[in-house]
């Protein structure tokens, strides 16, 4: 990351059974020093969720192999459950796309977190993420994660569908909007009353529930609820933009979609909510013809041209907020298309530093001269608006 802030991170589970949410807060935890050592590394994924992602980017054997290596040798650099910073904080929802999780989107969630945000990065249990589970309820009640009892999960894969039906992907989206909804209300839980509203299940917690409840009430007083903000990337995209027609009026800052997939939103949901600021951040060889008509209808219906900014990044496909680039060399990262032209350090920081200065404006910052020409395209390495491609054939 390239912020001034050490980032520390957390999972967690706000109930058992198939009601809750399920997320992982990503924080900062102090000012970075150059002899900082990062303490409890992690692996980055779960071996769930690897095979889950696997057979979702559907690779060759080979390819595949090699993307299990590279998945194995990753870690998470960060500060596991480290002591949150003393001071009120904004506080980001980060929805992701089809068959991510709230793993695959470490390299953006560290950098806005390296700046100053909560980011809580939603694992979707509506059938889309490669991988997830629900925490069974453990026989003993008054067991809440230290024992065997609470460790019991049910997998839930990567529900395999076409991707035009139009009405799973509708539900889905529902769904996936109702748990941004409560990923939100839990960070207002939180810092209200940390653990006497929010209770953590999550199943390997070896920690024990008297530090679970020191972790969550670090929380309290520490998020800024007028500053909560809503992100989501592809499916994820949809998720955000259906939640804005339900949320209530206040909630949510600013919301931005990242490569937003359109036919998961039902057409009910274009328009009618309520005003906020909304950022059209696009990859510059993700959308088709269909998908940008769908988009753009969205976009007239803003009809305030202060509330809604539409940028594009150059050198990049439809991955570049995921951590995808990361996965392999990059040279043939490129070549398989888990990264586009421009390297994924560059794509992460980048994609931070147009979401950071779309909040600055909106919450009332004086933007630098560089924020300015990154809003209005003007950078090189962005270009106002959105490019598409014929829909050859494309569903969806």
């Amino acid at each position: 990351p390239s912020g001034p802030h050490r980032v520390g991170a957390m999972d967690l589970l706000t109930k058992h059974g198939k009601s809750g949410v399920l997320m992982r807060l990503f924080y900062p935890s102090g000012i970075r020093t150059p002899d900082h050592a990062v303490e409890g590394v992690r692996s980055y994924t779960t071996p769930e969720c690897i095979q889950g992602a696997l057979a979702a980017m559907g690779h060759s054997y080979w390819i595949s192999t090699l993307l299990n290596w590279g998945f194995s040798m990753l870690r998470l650099r960060c500060d596991w459950r480290a002591e949150a910073v003393g001071e009120q904080l904004p506080a980001i929802v980060l929805s992701h796309g089809l068959g991510g999780s709230r793993h695959l989107y470490s390299s953006l969630s560290l950098e806005l977190a390296s700046h100053g945000f909560v980011v809580a990065a939603v694992e979707h249990r509506d059938g889309s993420a490669c991988a997830t589970f629900y925490a069974e309820p453990p026989a003993d009640e008054g067991n809440h994660g230290d024992g065997p009892e609470a460790s019991r999960v049910s997998w839930l894969p990567l529900q395999r569908a076409a991707l035009d039906d139009v009405p799973l992907r509708n539900g889905q989206a529902e769904q996936r909007a109702a748990e941004c909804l409560e990923a939100a209300e839990t960070l207002c839980l939180l810092t209200r009353s940390g653990s006497a509203e929010v209770s953590n299940r999550m199943p390997d917690s070896d920690c024990g529930p008297d530090a679970d409840a020191r972790m969550l009430d670090q929380f309290k007083g520490r998020i800024d609820e007028k500053r909560i903000h809503l992100m989501g990337h592809s499916f994820g995209g949809a998720s955000a933009l259906t939640a804005l027609s339900t949320a209530p009026t206040g909630l949510f800052r600013t919301c931005t979609l990242m490569d937003c997939w359109m036919l998961p939103v039902g057409e009910q949901r274009y328009s009618g909510f309520a005003p906020l600021p909304v950022l059209f951040l696009n990859n510059d060889s993700y959308h088709w013809e269909t998908n940008a008509k769908r988009l753009e209808t969205v976009m007239a219906g803003i009809a305030d041209l202060e509330l809604k900014t539409c940028v594009s990044i150059r050198g990049t496909n439809h991955l570049a907020q995921m951590d995808a680039g990361f996965f392999l060399w990059p040279r043939l990262a490129r070549r398989i298309g888990l990264c586009g032209e421009k390297p994924p350090v560059e794509a992460t920081i980048l994609t931070a530093d147009i979401c950071k200065a779309f909040i600055a404006k909106h919450e009332g910052t004086a933007l630098t001269e560089l924020q300015q020409r990154l809003l209005s395209g003007e950078d090189a390495s962005c270009f106002p608006g959105l490019s598409w491609h014929p829909d050859t054939g494309r569903p969806g």
